[in-house]
C-alpha cells in the first residue's frame, strides 16, 4: 500500500500533475525512520521464516548448536548492511524526485538530540532483550530460545528507536 502510494506520487510528479517542490507532509528524517522500520520488519520476517522452516522440519539438533546460529547471524548481518545501503540510495533518489532537494547533510542540535533519544531507547530495549535471552539460559531453556530472543530484541530495539525518532520529528514540526 505504501509502495503503491509512493509510486503513484512519483508518477504524478514525473507527469507534472504535482509540483516538484510541494511539501508532502514528511521530512527526510521521518521517511528514513519509516524506511528503517519497514526494512527491519521485512529482514526479520525472512529470518524468522528461515528459523521456522528448521523448526517445522524437526531439526532440533541443528537449532541447538551454536554453529548454526553463528552462521545464521553472520549471514544476516551483511545482508542487512547491503539492504540498508540500497534503501539509503533509493530513499535519497525518491526524496530528490519528490521534493527537488538534496538529502540533508547536516544535523542541527535538534536533530542530534532526536538521534540521541532514539538511540538511547534502542540501546535500552536491546539490553533488556539481551538480559531476557540470558535468563532463558540461566533457567535451563534450549539454546535456540536465547538466539531467538536476541534477534527479537534487535528487531524491537530498531522499531522502538526509529519510532521514537519519527514521533519526535512529528512533534517538532
Amino acid at each position: 500500500c505504501i509502495v503503491k502510494h509512493t509510486l503513484s506520487i512519483v508518477n504524478q510528479t514525473l507527469m507534472g500533475s504535482i509540483p516538484v517542490k510541494q511539501e508532502l507532509g514528511m521530512s527526510y528524517q521521518e521517511r528514513q525512520s519509516l524506511c528503517w522500520i519497514g526494512s527491519s520488519v521485512i529482514l526479520m520476517g525472512v529470518f524468522y521464516y528461515f528459523v521456522y522452516q528448521k523448526l517445522a522440519a524437526g531439526n532440533w539438533v541443528e537449532l541447538n548448536q551454536a554453529a548454526f546460529w553463528a552462521k545464521t547471524f553472520l549471514l544476516l548481518i551483511p545482508v542487512a548492511i547491503v539492504v540498508r545501503i540500497f534503501l539509503t540510495i533509493l530513499l535519497v533518489i525518491i526524496h530528490r524526485i519528490l521534493t527537488g532537494e538534496e538529502d540533508p547533510t547536516f544535523m542541527d542540535e535538534r536533530d542530534k538530540e532526536i538521534e540521541r533519544k532514539g538511540d538511547r531507547i534502542s540501546s535500552w530495549t536491546f539490553v533488556a532483550g539481551f538480559f531476557a535471552a540470558m535468563v532463558t539460559q540461566a533457567v535451563g531453556m534450549e539454546l535456540h530460545l536465547m538466539f531467538i530472543c536476541i534477534a527479537l530484541a534487535g528487531l524491537l530495539s530498531e522499531i522502538l528507536g526509529e519510532s521514537a525518532k519519527f514521533i519526535q520529528y512529528r512533534l517538532g514540526k
